[in-house]
């Protein structure tokens, strides 16, 4: 696939809460890094660190440990300010994340809000191991001009689409199911039919047929 000069920051939640989903967010961010030239991933647990930067090889995210997300706000920041080393005016973040967090969080984001850059970008948030969008700091990380999407294990394909269109880019294709295999009637097995029963008849023998004698008559008696 063609891949464009846009820049994509992906911040990723990888504490323990996110354990079930880590997998797919794993499979997500792998078909974006194969698409976008650009992309930096941001992970955040008990620290917050930049890694898996473009060219290298891929390495999974593991999930474990507590939440910090001021510490993500705190670096996104500073990635964003006019001394960091970001990459395109305007570029797409991407926040994967279920909006809880071990620590405080409220003045390093309201900070990072007020970040020229981070008002500028393209920002797209995914509810990841939950189903509301409006959970704790999501609405606000997106802000008005930004979306919260509920990010679905089983149509990963659907999530990457969304930040491949905010990046100008075509969308993956989206394999076809296999049709489920058309059950075969089993054949009906007769039940086993016993053999008829062999009539013999027998002929009367002819000396048993004969009419016994008149009884003799002793004329002593």
């Amino acid at each position: 696939m063609a891949v464009k000069e846009t820049e994509v920051l992906l911040v990723t939640d990888t504490s323990n809460s996110m354990s079930d989903c880590m997998a797919a967010i794993n499979e997500a961010l792998r078909q974006i890094f194969s698409c976008v030239q650009k992309a930096s991933i941001l992970t955040y647990a008990n620290r917050a660190k930049w890694q898996n930067p473009a060219g290298s090889a891929w390495k999974d995210l593991k999930a474990g440990g507590n939440t910090d997300f001021a510490r993500a706000c705190e670096e996104l920041n500073k990635k964003m300010s006019p001394t960091g080393d970001i990459f395109a005016e305007n570029p797409v973040i991407v926040l994967f994340s279920d909006g809880e967090s071990s620590y405080g969080y409220k003045a390093a984001l309201e900070k990072l809000t007020k970040n020229p850059a981070f008002k500028n970008a393209v920002k797209l948030v995914f509810a990841a191991g939950i189903r509301s969008t409006r959970a704790g700091f999501l609405p606000d990380f997106a802000g008005s001009s930004g979306k919260v999407h509920v990010f679905d294990p089983d149509a990963i394909n659907d999530c990457v689409n969304i930040i491949l269109k905010a990046c100008g880019l075509p969308p993956v294709a989206v394999p076809k199911k296999p049709p489920p295999p058309t059950k075969q009637a089993k054949p009906v097995t007769p039940p086993p039919t016993e053999p008829e029963p062999e009539i013999v008849i027998i002929q009367p023998d002819e000396e048993t047929e004969k009419e016994p004698d008149d009884f003799f008559v002793d004329d002593e008696w």
